[in-house]
């Protein structure tokens, strides 16, 4: 009898182990063997790196994932995506329908692309790297209606901090809000004490930029850091675990390690070469050329600031401004790279 008992035991103990293996072989997929994992303490969840060998396969198992950061052109990205990618089996749209069917050649079922514009806002509105990279692949399974292994490709467009806030700001003063965002952070939704609102009533229409700036609270300040920094790694929203200059500090760094592991990013100010660098490392094409936007008609171009002002938004955007710098130089380094081994590949006339 106690043989039995043991011999069950530990068939009760092999079959919990395995079930927990399964559970988790999405994470798997996040992992790159040329990069160097993250500490214990944070989530340990990268992204492919395509230009080290890895092809976007959409026949197979690959999914390209949108990071869409507030006003950065995110939004005119994702329809590139939707309507102008030259493919076999085109993105089926239906007018007046924001989302699009964006499936696999020979399935009915299985989606390669995971963004507003095919999926909705599947993982919250606006949904950041902390949220996507723990969502994402339970969605995917519960929209194919099984567990499976994928390879997920996340990408993003970023913008220049001032240009973005500015615009941010306008958008927020004629009545935008994103307050049915969930900002889901380490297996919950931040509290009212956490995250209290900025204003009172439905909006802040009317609000004037020294308000905006004056908010501790205002997810506009340092949005792309915040959006792609690991939180966990910070205290998600809990102010009280770190100094402001820690937990500043430890985003910008999170942000900068994600931003590179990312399989590709663009920059709304370079639109040409971002059309480039996207088609070459994922092996697509557009039938459309990416059209630049005229900086002197935007929202900051025709909004006069005073040095005072100025000031506020670097001091409330710093880390926004670092996070720029460096994307900007990584970029603009991965163009120059892409230019060169054009060249080798050119034959001689």
């Amino acid at each position: 009898m106690a043989n039995y008992y043991v011999i069950g035991l530990s068939t009760v103990i092999i079959l919990t182990i395995l079930c927990m293996l399964y559970d988790s072989f999405d994470m798997d997929m996040y992992r790159c063997a040329d990069i160097k994992q993250p500490s214990a303490t944070s989530t340990g969840i990268t992204r492919l790196l395509t230009s080290r060998g890895s092809t976007f396969n959409m026949t197979g198992n690959d999914v390209l994932v949108c990071l869409h950061i507030q006003k950065t052109g995110g939004s005119s990205f994702g329809r590139h995506l939707v309507h102008d990618l030259d493919l076999k089996k085109p993105c089926q749209c239906k007018k007046g329908v924001k989302t699009c069917q964006c499936l696999r050649p020979g399935s009915d079922r299985e989606p390669w692309l995971f963004s507003e514009f095919s999926m909705g806002w599947s993982c919250g509105l606006h949904a950041d790297w902390t949220e996507l990279t723990h969502c994402v692949p339970s969605m995917l399974d519960k929209y194919e209606g099984e567990k499976k292994k994928r390879r997920y490709f996340y990408l993003t467009i970023l913008r220049d901090p001032l240009s973005r806030y500015l615009s941010e700001w306008r958008h927020v003063q004629r009545g935008a809000t994103w307050k049915t965002s969930m900002h889901m952070c380490d297996g919950r939704v931040p509290s009212s004490e956490e995250l209290p609102s900025c204003y009172l009533g439905i909006d802040w229409t009317g609000v004037t930029l020294k308000e905006f700036l004056g908010c501790r609270y205002n997810l506009a300040n340092n949005r792309q850091t915040r959006m792609l920094a690991d939180l966990t790694a910070v205290g998600c929203y809990n102010l009280s675990q770190l100094s402001d200059a820690e937990r500043r500090a430890g985003m910008l760094e999170s942000a900068k390690r994600n931003l590179k592991r990312l399989a590709f990013f663009g920059i709304l100010e370079y639109q040409k070469e971002t059309q480039q660098l996207f088609e070459a490392t994922f092996g697509l094409k557009f039938q459309k050329d990416f059209v630049q936007f005229d900086a002197t008609k935007g929202t900051a171009a025709q909004t006069i600031l005073t040095e005072e002002q100025k000031a506020g938004v670097h001091k409330a955007n710093a880390e926004d401004f670092l996070l720029y710098d460096y994307a900007k130089k990584l970029f603009l380094d991965r163009v120059a790279a892409l230019n060169q081994n054009r060249k080798r590949r050119t034959p001689l006339t």
